[in-house]
């Protein structure tokens, strides 16, 4: 108590010799009340002045921009006509991270098709187009869903984590955007908790099943899933934990187990890294990848140079040594960042032996919380796991008092330490400025429902006014109708009206017969024509297919005579007379013949006996 008195004391002589420069130097004074700070209750940090660092890099910044560049570049690489220079890592801005997602939300992936470009649609629009294609309603989507539009990668990322909501979301095949229906494929991501491995050397299009069942690893590791990369020699294991085996056995032998590493992406539509071709924004018509120029014809000249390197190979090929994306540093380098920004998180916030007031609040805060809330069972997938529960709510995390809430009270009192009532009226504050907050909240998500509202009825307003024009056509067209139809009721009663002529039969016995003859005529007349155009057809199909025939039978002559005089031609050429072209065209009918002649004239003088006639046979076949 004496130490503590001491101090007190000590702050106070502080105060009052402070009091007293005031009082006799007041330019020093209102110096000191211009480099006070400021502090933000919930950060810590000062509101109104800026750091030195801060003010520094902003006049470096623009010293940079209105440097000119030198006259005289280096030599080296001389600048293409056209191309801009790219700038030096020191002067390209690092762009902020998205902040990170929980942990154990499940988080779906939705990649939009051709023709979907997320760079032009404002973000709350597409959370709305994701929630409208839900299902939920948008209160409970904007208290379970989180969503983020990943611009560079065209992609969609939604987090909940209820399995029953990540079910719905995963259903989405199609959003609407401005009146248009675009389709998204969603599929879940593998979780955070989760490593995988690379195993190569297998046989293309193995199975998953063989895989899993072939498949094993040292006990202290869990495999989830595996499959095959592609076509290729290469398989992913999913573990579970952060680690990863240094071999595992795969049907009785040995595999070396890397850690799986991202490849950079790369569109051959657009030749921009970041997505690929299945889901590019912006194609480019006659797009060569190889050299990355755009209008060429297959034909060109293609001198391949890579853009993520610069070596003169296809981009994002196998020959670059920058295609994989560096693996994430060691389990213990990040357990030490992790430690290292709790500490300073720990060094900003109070306790409650330093601060007794606001320690036991926070305390209490934190109890309650710990008590009201759960903590929940890590399902690894949506459709794997089926009998582990996993319901969990958003819930806030522990209030801590910062630092700058604790040094605000000391300028304006004497005392270093804050009263019960002062701790009550900070607290009521704190609680009087959520509830503001929540207030906002809702009075925007009214506003915004509102204007849906609104939007549904003038819509429906357009509808019915639209319904309103067609009656009245449709009136105006039934009241023409009704009018023509008058006028032949009207017609006809005056025809009625009118005494009636009676004709003698001969005169009705010649309009008779003069209609039947005009009928006659007519029906005659068509029938002639129609005969006509019969006959017509008939015979020109049958001289069609008669002209075919004739002209079929004319070549087949003329081929003939062909023959016939190219015969002759041989045969005058060669001088044959028809007895050399009869011996020489078939001898052994010469031979019968001659055998035929001399048997006539022998049996005409004497009797042929069996030698003969044996003689003439062997001659007729040929053998004298």
């Amino acid at each position: 108590m004496s130490r503590e008195a001491a101090e007190a004391s000590e702050m106070s002589n502080n105060q009052h010799e402070e009091e007293n420069t005031m009082q006799t130097d007041p330019v020093e004074a209102n110096n000191k009340a211009e480099n006070s700070w400021t502090y933000d209750a919930g950060s810590g940090r000062t509101i109104e002045t800026e750091s030195a660092w801060i003010t520094r890099n902003k006049k470096e910044k623009k010293n940079t921009a209105n440097a000119r560049p030198p006259e005289n570049p280096p030599t080296g690489n001389p600048p293409i006509a056209g191309q801009t220079l790219k700038p030096s890592p020191s002067q390209q801005q690092r762009r902020p991270k998205m902040p990170p997602l929980p942990l154990d939300d499940f988080k779906i992936v939705y990649r939009p098709q051709a023709g979907l470009e997320l760079a032009k649609w404002n973000t709350v629009a597409v959370m709305h187009a994701i929630g409208r294609a839900s299902g939920l309603s948008q209160q409970d989507f904007n208290d379970k869903v989180r969503v983020q539009v990943q611009r560079t990668e065209n992609l969609i990322i939604a987090s909940t984590a209820a399995k029953e909501d990540a079910k719905k979301l995963v259903s989405i095949k199609r959003i609407q955007l401005g009146g248009n229906f675009y389709n998204v494929n969603g599929n879940v991501r593998t979780p955070d908790d989760v490593s995988r491995g690379v195993i190569s050397g297998l046989i293309p299009g193995t199975s998953t099943a063989e895989l899993m069942a072939g498949i094993r690893a040292p006990a202290r590791y869990t495999v989830l899933h595996a499959r095959m990369l592609g076509q290729s020699t290469a398989a992913v294991v999913f573990f579970e934990g952060p680690h990863v085996p240094y071999y595992i056995i795969f049907q009785s032998v040995d595999f070396r187990c890397r850690p799986y590493r991202k490849s950079v992406q790369y569109c051959r539509t657009c030749g921009n890294t970041g997505h690929r071709q299945d889901i590019c924004p912006r194609p480019i018509p006659d797009f060569c990848y190889k050299c990355g120029k755009a209008g060429q014809t297959q034909g060109h000249e293609c001198q391949p140079t890579c853009k993520i390197c610069g070596e003169g190979h296809e981009t994002a090929s196998k020959e670059c040594k920058r295609r994989l994306k560096p693996n994430p540093p060691p389990y213990n380098i990040r357990q030490q960042r992790l430690n290292r920004i709790q500490e300073i998180d720990n060094h900003w916030s109070c306790s409650g032996e330093e601060y007794p007031g606001l320690g036991t609040s926070a305390a209490t805060s934190s109890s309650s919380s710990a008590g009201s809330s759960t903590r929940r069972s890590r399902s690894k997938s949506i459709l794997r796991s089926t009998s582990h529960s996993r319901s969990h709510t958003r819930s806030r995390s522990v209030k801590r008092a910062s630092y700058a809430a604790v040094a605000s009270g000391s300028s304006g009192s004497s005392s270093s330490t804050f009263s019960s009532a002062e701790t009550a009226s900070i607290q009521v504050l704190e609680d009087g400025l959520q509830n503001q907050q929540r207030k906002l909240q809702n009075q925007h998500s009214q506003l915004q429902n509102q204007q849906n509202l609104i939007d549904k009825l003038l819509q429906s307003q357009k509808r019915q006014q639209e319904l309103i024009d067609k009656l009245l056509e449709n009136c105006k067209v039934q009241q023409e109708i009704s009018y023509n139809t008058h006028q032949q009721r009207q017609d006809l009663e005056d025809t009625s009206s009118q005494p009636r002529k009676t004709l003698p039969k001969a005169d009705v016995q010649a309009i008779v017969d003069a209609r039947c003859k005009i009928f006659q005529e007519a029906f005659m007349s068509n029938i002639h024509a129609t005969m006509e155009k019969v006959v017509q057809s008939a015979i020109e199909k049958t001289a069609a297919t008669f002209e075919q025939k004739i002209t079929t039978l004319n070549a087949k002559i003329d081929g003939i005579a062909a023959q016939v005089n190219n015969f002759i031609a041989h045969v005058k050429k060669t001088y044959v007379t028809i007895a050399q072209f009869d011996s020489f065209s078939n001898p052994r009918q010469v031979t019968r013949k001659k055998a035929r002649a001399n048997s006539h004239n022998a049996s005409r003088s004497v009797s042929p006996t069996r030698d003969r006639r044996r003689d003439i046979e062997s001659v007729e076949d040929g053998n004298p």
